[in-house]
């Protein structure tokens, strides 16, 4: 339970600086960007930045959810540490890849690379944060 300070610690760094960069003047303006048409916000290959809130997303998301299955694989199954680092590293790498597959299917959409290194960032930082406790 030790990890979930500095897990919270680095997502709100984490999501303050997608923020700042995302050029929206107040909480406001940025929560407007939910209730767009995702279809038309990804139609274009230039809305895919690195510094997009999406990264942020993508990048937190891939480590809370990997801390959480690998917590889960160790508390729930009888893998010791390093096999539940492995199975939970293996679920969402492949969930991370099979939603840019799934992109690359959907009109006006497309497989994103830099999506999926947010991805492998966030799980490498769920496996820092997990080998910390």
């Amino acid at each position: 339970m030790l990890f979930f300070k500095p897990l919270v610690l680095l997502g709100i760094v984490l999501l303050n600086y997608v923020y700042s960069q995302s050029g929206y003047s107040n909480v406001a303006d940025s929560i407007q960007i939910l209730n767009t048409d995702p279809v038309i916000e990804n139609s274009s290959a230039n809305k895919d930045t690195w510094t997009g809130l999406d990264k942020g997303y993508h990048l937190v998301g891939s480590m809370i959810f990997m801390i959480g299955t690998a917590k889960g694989f160790q508390q729930y199954t009888s893998c010791d540490h390093q096999q539940s680092v492995i199975y939970g590293s293996g679920i969402t790498l492949s969930l991370g890849m099979g939603k840019e597959i799934y992109d690359s299917k959907q009109k006006d959409n497309h497989f994103s690379y830099k999506d999926l290194v947010a991805d492998i960032i966030g799980l490498a930082i769920g496996i820092l944060i997990l080998n910390i406790d």
